[in-house]
């Protein structure tokens, strides 16, 4: 007999129009290392590194440093995975923004946008598919991250 383990659990409480809390939505580590990444809605990445005495979270960097002005970067933060392959954390709003942050470089870039927002996210098996449910009219792609670029959106 074996013990099931949980991979992934996500729970968010219905949108209503009071100000949301800037809470913490999804989670990231590196496999092997000491490291975990907390993505809040505002778009904060913070670090926790498991090995110092203290455990406080400490600001990684912010994602709407790397969206354009002119989209609706007030969008919700929602979506964080590490893919290993690259090296670098791929999120996603609800807004639609695709950013990709490289963990060694501390540094992002914007790799992409959905003008109609995003309603959901998941990876493939092997994290060489990006699957995506856009807002309008729930359409549903694919954008492909084989070989660490970008080749783009599937339909």
């Amino acid at each position: 007999m074996r013990n099931l383990v949980s991979l992934q659990r996500r729970v968010w409480a219905l949108e209503t129009s009071s100000v949301s809390s800037d809470q913490c939505v999804a989670f990231a580590s590196i496999p092997g290392e000491s490291q975990v990444f907390f993505l809040r809605a505002s778009g904060r990445i913070e670090v926790l590194q498991l090995e110092e005495d203290a455990h406080s979270l400490q600001l990684f960097l912010n994602l709407r440093e790397f969206v354009d002005d002119g989209d609706t970067s007030s969008g919700c933060w929602r979506w964080m995975n590490y893919v290993a392959e690259l090296g670098t954390l791929v999120c996603a709003s609800t807004s639609g923004a695709l950013v990709s942050v490289d963990v060694d470089a501390m540094d992002g870039e914007e790799v992409g946008s959905v003008g109609s927002g995003l309603r959901a996210v998941a990876w493939s098996d092997n994290q060489e598919m990006l699957a995506l449910v856009t807002v309008q009219a729930m359409n549903i792609g694919a954008v492909n991250f084989v070989g660490g670029k970008t080749l783009g959106l599937l339909r």
